[in-house]
């Protein structure tokens, strides 16, 4: 898959269909809106996945982005970080379902952008958590030298962090 390069980090294409694509980025491409619509032309909705930032005011004005607080934590991310996921990756897929392509970036875009496109994948597209990480790991963990099928393996994964939430919307949370 093609590799489009920003300074301080890529946008790497995930997953392609129909002319779409879901593209994973950290904070750095994000914050220059500009170039990454540059590499990522169709993109009608950039997914944030990290708590505000100072800096990041530009973000919340434009209709294309949306700020969804996540924390990484791997032990007490509590029930509001669990919602926070499943918004972002239901964010995700309402801009697939209108056609546009969309970016899920997060601060280093390593884990938080990684979790929810593993449940998007997952949930929206009907993908089995080991075709999903299999793809994430082919795309994306190729790309920053990470291992998703260690991080993200059900046995290192506590069902209070935010690894432990991506198993529970994967295996089929529904908010509260």
């Amino acid at each position: 898959m093609r590799r489009a390069h920003l300074p301080d980090s890529t946008v790497t294409p995930v997953y392609r269909k129909r002319g779409r694509t879901i593209w994973q980025t950290g904070s750095v491409a994000a914050s220059r809106l500009d170039l990454l619509l540059g590499q990522a032309p169709r993109c009608g909705l950039v997914v944030i996945c990290a708590a505000y930032r100072p800096g990041w005011t530009w973000q919340v004005s434009r209709p294309e982005a949306a700020i969804v607080p996540l924390v990484d934590a791997l032990r007490g991310a509590g029930a509001d970080n669990l919602r926070a996921l499943d918004h972002a990756w239901r964010l995700v897929d309402g801009g697939w379902q209108r056609g546009d392509d969309v970016v899920v970036a997060c601060e280093l875009g390593i884990y938080r952008s990684a979790g929810v496109i593993l449940c998007w994948l997952a949930r929206a597209r009907g993908m089995l958590f080991d075709e999903a990480l299999a793809l994430l790991q082919e795309t994306r963990g190729e790309t920053t030298g990470r291992n998703y099928r260690e991080v993200f393996a059900r046995e290192h994964c506590p069902p209070d962090g935010f690894f432990g939430h991506v198993h529970a919307i994967i295996d089929g949370w529904r908010g509260a």
